[in-house]
């Protein structure tokens, strides 16, 4: 199977998924949520101790379900998470600590990789947990749970948009030293393929498009486009710092699922604050900023 043929099969599976899940909401979003953020993690602990790292694997997995269920069973989660983050880092420390007795053993690098791991799974994720609630006070019809469907959508706008219009144009390198392939043409591409598919879900939804009118809608997705670039690009140098081309291979075409969620990342946290505070506010508790 061709290398295009095994991403395309692979990206509507899992898109088809990613919708089937985002449509229910609820339960159908934390389950699949939390299991994807602790193989996220493993991918990063794999990662991590082909470098020579030895982050506190323990501490990551724990913080991860603390984290996200923190935010999807409270009705004020952010009461909660900065606290927790501020006790992930200082029971860390301790663990840390007490696993290296001699100061001279210290190693800083594997505490620093374990907050990191901790914090840019959940933290970032957990605004998808953040949207399914959002949805209920922003749109009229809540039991469709659009807009955790937004990120994910618009991060699939950009991949595929940015993929073909680097290959079809792709002149001008973006940032060599990160990530060779990814060209300016390709950035422009798909951050126009962003607007448009974001344009494309107020035509089909009445409600988004209350919430969200055209103009609107477009300046969404190019920020979004670019929130997905960023991710992209940041993934690309994590890989490159800990030297490595794919975080797995457990996804056909596309590597792991790191390498498929990079933009996720972004674009759930992007997304959350955009809907939060550029849209018409509701009431209750689920119109609170996470941090």
């Amino acid at each position: 199977m061709s290398g295009l043929k095994a991403r395309l099969i692979s990206g509507l599976t899992l898109g088809a998924i990613c919708v089937f899940l985002a449509l229910a909401g609820g339960w159908f979003i934390f389950i699949p949520l939390l299991s994807l953020c602790l193989v996220a993690a493993r991918e990063f602990l794999h990662m991590s101790r082909l470098r020579g790292l030895s982050p506190i694997r323990w501490i990551c997995y724990s913080f991860i379900v603390i984290f996200l269920s923190v935010v999807f069973f409270f009705n004020e989660p952010e009461k909660f998470t900065t606290p927790l983050i501020i006790i992930l880092i200082l029971f860390s420390f301790l663990i840390q600590t007490w696993r290296n007795p001699r100061r001279k053993n210290f190693n800083l690098q594997d505490l620093s990789v374990t907050i990191f791991i901790s914090v840019y799974t959940a933290g970032l994720m957990s605004h998808i947990l953040l949207l399914d609630r959002l949805d209920e006070v922003r749109l009229a019809t809540p039991e469709l749970h659009l807009l955790p469907l937004i990120p994910v959508f618009m991060a699939w706008c950009f991949d595929s948009g940015g993929y073909f219009a680097g290959k079809l144009f792709g002149r001008i390198k973006l940032a060599p030293g990160i990530s060779p392939k990814k060209t300016v043409e390709g950035v422009v591409g798909g951050v126009i393929c962003s607007g448009a598919g974001m344009v494309m879900m107020t035509l089909i939804c009445e409600d988004l498009a209350r919430l969200t009118p055209h103009w609107k809608a477009f300046t969404f997705g190019v920020v979004l486009g670019i929130a997905a670039q960023l991710g992209d690009l940041a993934m690309s140098l994590v890989k490159r710092d800990f030297d490595v081309s794919d975080t797995s291979k457990v996804i056909p075409g596309h590597g792991g699922l790191l390498d498929r969620m990079d933009s996720i990342f972004f674009t759930s946290f992007t997304a959350y604050y955009l809907y939060l505070l550029f849209t018409p506010a509701g009431a209750g508790p689920s119109s609170q900023p996470l941090m």
